[in-house]
């Protein structure tokens, strides 16, 4: 049926059943009736290719895996890494709870199948043929439109076997957004929040250092009269927003460093402590507390000296 798919919508594609977690016994352990867990998955040979899963040692799975063929299995790298532990898992064994032991001809790179925040689980693969069910889910690649795609794989369905129900047909931009709705959406909260918490923090810098700039007016009117440059009462001004902004990005550095761990089930492949982050974040933060504070010392620049000291 997948070839015929295929050939009808000019994609390469395979099939794949949904993940299981089985019990087997690894061979190699010191206690052979020691029992550990993998996820399993019965897949067709084109699966890998279409996935786009690379094959890291040894074959991938063929035609000639067919029922009355020896019972094989392909494992991924965490499972060889974990299992085997730097030895050659090529030709050993795992327990299949039927009919028994798989022979493991091939390790291929490891996925991660239901969230890209997951840890990486150990996985085997064995041939659809040798374990067919009657429920299957087909992954199908295009060069065309995706979504065009699924209307073709539908109607081969239909002639092929008109009995059979196609459901649950998504793209993979579409599962891949679906997986991190949830953590999109709170990232996006605190964004927003964040983006509020600056917006006020910048409002109250300004209005402090407008305050300071008005007490200082008969000072500043002085420092000009005596011949003070424009740039020397500017930051003379500044100075203050500038070390309010030093002590509260190096204050709010060490809090966050203590707090941001809490947000690793939000972040992917993103360090916590990701240095490029922090440093972004307190230009950010920085760069706004000097303008907040450039607005009224630039303001109090402009201020005729002999207006400043006559109103005094």
């Amino acid at each position: 049926m997948t070839a015929t798919i295929w050939r009808f919508a000019n994609v390469v594609g395979g099939c794949a059943t949904h993940g299981v977690t089985y019990d087997f016994v690894r061979k190699l352990a010191a206690n052979p009736n020691e029992l550990e867990t993998m996820n399993g998955r019965k897949v067709t040979p084109g699966f890998f290719r279409t996935m786009g899963i690379p094959v890291v040692r040894g074959r991938a799975l063929s035609d000639a895996d067919q029922a009355n063929a020896p019972r094989v299995a392909l494992i991924d790298e965490t499972a060889a890494q974990r299992y085997w532990k730097g030895r050659d898992p090529i030709g050993g064994r795992i327990r299949y709870p039927w009919p028994g032991w798989l022979t493991v001809v091939g390790v291929v790179g490891t996925t991660k199948n239901n969230d890209l925040t997951d840890q990486p689980q150990s996985t085997f693969y064995v041939p659809f043929a040798q374990y067919p069910q009657a429920q299957m889910t087909v992954v199908a690649r295009t060069a065309a439109d995706p979504a065009a795609a699924l209307g073709a794989i539908r109607a081969a369905v239909r002639e092929l076997a008109p009995d059979v129900a196609v459901s649950d047909e998504r793209t993979m931009t579409q599962r891949l957004g679906d997986s991190v709705a949830q953590p999109r959406f709170a990232a996006g909260l605190l964004v927003a929040f964040g983006t509020l918490a600056l917006l006020l923090g910048a409002i109250g810098t300004y209005g402090v250092m407008a305050y300071t700039a008005h007490r200082r007016t008969r000072e500043l009117a002085v420092r000009m009269a005596l011949g003070a440059q424009t740039w020397d009462v500017l930051w003379t001004v500044m100075r203050e927003g500038a070390v309010l902004a030093v002590v509260g990005v190096l204050a709010g550095a060490g809090l966050a460093l203590a707090l941001t761990r809490s947000l690793r089930g939000l972040l992917y492949q993103v360090s916590p402590t990701d240095p490029t982050t922090f440093a972004l974040v307190a230009c950010v933060l920085g760069g706004a507390a000097l303008l907040a504070s450039y607005l009224p010392a630039r303001r109090a620049t402009r201020v005729d000296p002999m207006v400043a000291l006559r109103y005094e």
